[in-house]
């Protein structure tokens, strides 16, 4: 197995661009219809009074934190003057992912650093919106950051991040779509986002989290971390270099150098999510890649790269399924494990040489059907019903399975093994597996 590098940069790249000395005479809008303290009516990206861009600026002039901007009345708003800059904690909301913000492949669409440490320690909140085309190059040796959002912080919730790229010739790229220390997911999508650069090191396809990274009920899926020869992309979905949480989650369709879907130099922690489809080069691994990785009923499969499913240090993992993952080159399939691996209830294909699993482990082919969308705001491995996963399970405190509301976590004699739970009206598929 490669040798892989656990880089875990603390550092924010601080950007030295004035916000406008802008001085509104204007009123503005102010609590309307909605909770919100301000409402945007102009759907231009002109700055003047009632438009986002001139409604944040007055805002930030004000230095005051936690004020929301209703954005609900415009379908989209195309970014014409470049990023919007917001150095203050704020909450921009739309119209459940009816409202597109949109950076016309000319820039990001929000950064929150000015060049005097505003920014620092603020929070973006972003509600109900699309976020969209958003693009940071540099053609020196200067990093590329965050093609669409690049903040301290950001919340995403109901939202979607899509078609966002940082590209550099000469430096190195910290998240194609999103780069924050914290990042927060609640029922959002972050997907087909591209980090890549000539001559350096990329570090987060789709996002980058240099501290927290924290997903319940979301995906990130269809990204790209990629580089020029002697440098790697880390994280084709996510590179998390600290602490990162996903529940109900799943992580698919992404590819890098290494840990492709998820590559974590901290402390990663999956419940009840799916890692799947992920392709690493000849590097790295295709579905997880990281020092400390514990899983708890989730399902890890159709991977690819050196080692296909899981490679960590530490590994503990209960009532997981790792398995029909696949190796270029040897019987590193499924996992490989340089330290201790502890659990139970878990079902694992192919070991990698001196990994040793738990007593009572299974394994084989555990007749998973394809990824699709099996009900639930993410999509998901299903068990065929002649699969010997089922029943399999552990005992949990979990009432559902990925799916959420309305798929119970035990459905007969003990719970299955993985993110899904067959359900009592659960059509009879007989399914032979994918390869």
């Amino acid at each position: 197995m490669s040798t892989t590098k656990l880089h875990a940069s603390r550092t924010f790249l601080l950007r030295a661009i004035m916000l406008p000395a802008f001085v509104f005479a204007l009123m503005f809008t102010s609590r309307g219809s909605s909770a919100a303290d301000y409402t945007v009516t102009d759907c231009t990206d002109a700055m003047s009074s009632n438009t986002l861009r001139g409604v944040v600026s007055f805002v930030v002039s004000q230095g005051v934190d936690n004020k929301s901007v209703d954005v609900s009345g415009c379908e989209t708003i195309t970014l014409t003057q470049g990023e919007i800059r917001i150095p203050i904690s704020m909450t921009i909301s739309g119209a459940g992912q009816g409202t597109t913000i949109d950076a016309n492949l000319a820039s990001r669409v929000f950064s929150s650093f000015d060049g005097l440490m505003n920014g620092f320690n603020k929070t973006l909140t972003l509600a109900n919106l699309g976020i969209v085309h958003g693009r940071h190059f540099t053609a020196n040796s200067l990093p590329a950051s965050g093609g669409c959002i690049d903040v301290y912080a950001v919340i995403l919730q109901d939202s979607v991040v899509s078609d966002c790229a940082a590209t550099t010739m000469l430096g190195q790229v910290y998240g194609g779509a999103i780069n924050a220390g914290y990042v927060t997911l609640t029922d959002s999508r972050v997907e087909n986002g591209l980090g890549s650069s000539g001559t350096q090191d990329v570090y987060g396809g789709a996002i980058r989290a240099s501290f927290d990274f924290t997903c319940t009920r979301s995906s990130v899926s269809g990204s790209h971390a990629g580089t020029g020869g002697g440098s790697y992309g880390y994280g084709g979905g996510l590179y998390a270099a600290f602490n990162a949480t996903l529940t109900g989650c799943t992580i698919d369709s992404n590819s890098a150098d290494i840990g492709a879907g998820i590559y974590s130099a901290g402390n990663l922690d999956l419940t009840d999510s799916t890692v799947s489809g992920n392709s690493a080069t000849t590097a790295g691994t295709g579905g997880i890649e990281g020092d400390s990785i514990t899983i708890t009923y989730s399902t890890i499969s159709n991977n690819l790269g050196y080692c296909g499913g899981v490679a960590g240090g530490t590994i503990a993992m209960n009532s997981t399924i790792i398995a029909k993952n696949h190796s270029y080159f040897n019987d590193c399939d499924d996992l490989s494990a340089g330290g201790p691996v502890t659990g139970a209830n878990n079902f694992v294909g192919v070991v990698y040489e001196n990994t040793v699993v738990p007593e009572g482990t299974i394994s084989g082919d555990p007749i998973l059907t394809p990824l699709a969308d099996h009900g639930g705001p993410t999509p998901t491995h299903a068990l065929s019903v002649n699969s010997p996963a089922i029943d399999h399970g552990g005992t949990t405190l979990l009432t559902t399975d990925q799916r959420g509301a309305g798929f119970a976590r035990v459905v007969g004699a003990a719970a299955d093994i993985g993110a899904y739970e067959r359900q009592a009206g659960d059509e009879q598929l007989l399914y032979a597996g994918f390869e």
